[in-house]
């Protein structure tokens, strides 16, 4: 009897393994179908001084255009991604790392009006779902940024400001640089569909690589959650806070985490939870030890938060692109940062470019009381001390710095030859006269002519850099001169708690 039932379990194994077999082997013919990539078609002296990635988009001949923010529909369009590494494509191997369908839709919001444009992907598998890959070595996910920077002729001041942010806080978005070309008009790949340099960009969103906090919990009315400050669409799901009834800020903050998921039971306990924070913060016990702010927030991410934005003089901090988080039976947190554009002397809001004086995260709101408790300033004044000496010393910046400039090699000519840097002196003024300049932005030379002929429609740009060469000296200057003002006047700040 136990031969016999040894016997039929041996007959039974092998057939279990010749199916496995066929299943693996069916796998791996359709895995090796599905390699099937396609080969870069671009000349060879272009690919032998390329030392970035180059992302290569096909919409089927469907233009990516502006369109208002919120619109319900054409806010984005179907088409596929090809990413070419240099590794493969300088050694001669021509196919694509990687190949996938993509959604892709214009995005920002002044920025959408300036002829660069910036982009948010969505990563599809064949059935039109969406679909986490890691791009570039970074960790998988389903959306991706395509950032522009048009307004920030240095390229690297997202980049810059990422990554000392996350040496210093919990996390900011990984972004690694890349050369774009957009194929809109189903012709085959060449220089012509060359958009310049990007920097690809995690998209803030809950992940164990990204925002680690907990996923929420259906079944219950308490959850993790992700809030920003920003301007609104339409689709948004808006708090009701503390904050927006007495006008802290002039804009409702959205929940961007969770989404789909989000109940009103949810959306009640995250609009309790904000509003908690901040009528303590703004009550005549705010600095209580045990039942004032300290209570509701992580202290510390607030301070790494104010002397990043600070130090850096990002003047859409605290106003847009304003992030907090919370996990279950954890403390509201700031950030992550975003959006460093107009950062680092590159904005004339409220300030001259370049100007490395004053500070400006004290009339924000939250901050503007944080800084009442000379407990918090101190703490703060100590913390940064301590960054001077590490990540935000000047020497460690212009390391940085001049790598980036040192990875980016002669992608820089081609990108300005795309994009003038005296037309990248006008952003303000095409974003400002859209409608008369939007006939001309897909042809640059034919914007360029146009601007020629009729200055009105543009700005002195005397204070501004001439040159990719003259930017990274100006930044490199700002930054010195902001991080010894700041020095000089960091105790200035004791003044907000007397």
């Amino acid at each position: 009897m136990k031969r016999l039932f040894a016997g039929c379990m041996t007959v039974l194994l092998l057939v279990l393994i010749t199916v496995v077999i066929a299943l693996i082997q069916e796998s791996d013919a359709k895995e090796v179908k599905e390699k099937v990539k396609t080969t870069l078609t671009l000349p060879e002296d272009v690919l032998a001084e390329s030392s970035l990635p180059i992302v290569v988009i096909d919409t089927k001949g469907q233009e990516v255009i502006y369109r208002k923010k919120g619109e319900s529909s054409g806010e984005s369009v179907q088409g596929r991604l090809s990413l070419y590494v240099p590794e493969d494509f300088q050694a001669g191997n021509l196919a694509a790392q990687l190949e996938m369908n993509i959604d892709i839709g214009v995005r920002g919001n002044t920025s959408r009006l300036l002829p660069k444009k910036q982009y948010t992907l969505t990563l599809l598998n064949k059935e039109g779902q969406e679909q986490a890959k890691s791009l570039l070595g970074m960790p998988k996910s389903e959306k991706w940024i395509l950032n522009a920077s048009f307004e920030d002729q240095s390229l690297l001041r997202n980049k810059l400001a990422y990554d000392i942010s996350r040496e210093i806080m919990e996390y900011a978005p990984r972004s690694e640089f890349c050369e774009v070309y957009l194929i809109d008009d189903e012709q085959p790949l060449t220089t012509a569909h060359y958009m310049g340099i990007y920097l690809l960009v995690e998209k803030i969103g809950r992940d164990e690589s990204r925002v680690d906090i907990s996923q929420t919990m259906n079944h219950l009315a308490e959850t993790s959650f992700i809030v920003s400050r920003n301007r609104i669409k339409p689709s948004d799901n808006l708090l009701k806070n503390y904050g927006s009834q007495i006008y802290l800020y002039d804009y409702n903050m959205i929940v961007e985490y969770p989404k789909s998921e989000l109940t009103d039971e949810k959306q009640i306990y995250i609009n309790q939870t904000i509003s908690e924070f901040e009528r303590v913060l703004y009550s005549d016990r705010f600095d209580d030890p045990i039942e004032g702010y300290v209570a509701h927030i992580d202290v510390d991410s607030f301070i790494d938060y104010f002397i990043i934005n600070e130090f850096f003089k990002n003047t859409d901090a605290g106003i847009f692109s304003t992030y907090l988080y919370k996990d279950y039976e954890s403390k509201i947190k700031a950030g992550p940062v975003w959006d460093f554009d107009s950062a680092m002397g590159n904005s004339t809001h409220l300030f001259p470019y370049y100007d490395e004086t004053g500070f400006y995260m004290p009339r924000t709101a939250w901050f503007e009381q944080l800084l009442k408790d000379r407990k918090f300033v101190k703490q703060m004044i100590n913390r940064y001390h301590l960054l001077r000496r590490t990540y935000l010393s000047e020497e460690y910046l212009f390391t940085q710095i001049d790598n980036y400039v040192e990875e980016l090699g002669k992608a820089i000519q081609r990108n300005f030859e795309k994009w003038p840097v005296e037309l990248c002196n006008q952003s303000e003024m095409l974003k400002k006269y859209y409608q008369v300049i939007k006939p001309y932005e897909r042809d640059v030379h034919a914007l360029m002519t146009f601007l020629e002929e009729n200055p009105q429609y543009t700005v002195d740009t005397q204070n501004r850099a001439q040159s990719y060469d003259s930017e990274i000296d100006k930044l490199k200057k700002f930054i010195s001169e902001r991080g010894t003002w700041i020095d000089d006047h960091i105790d200035s700040l004791l003044k907000w708690a007397e």
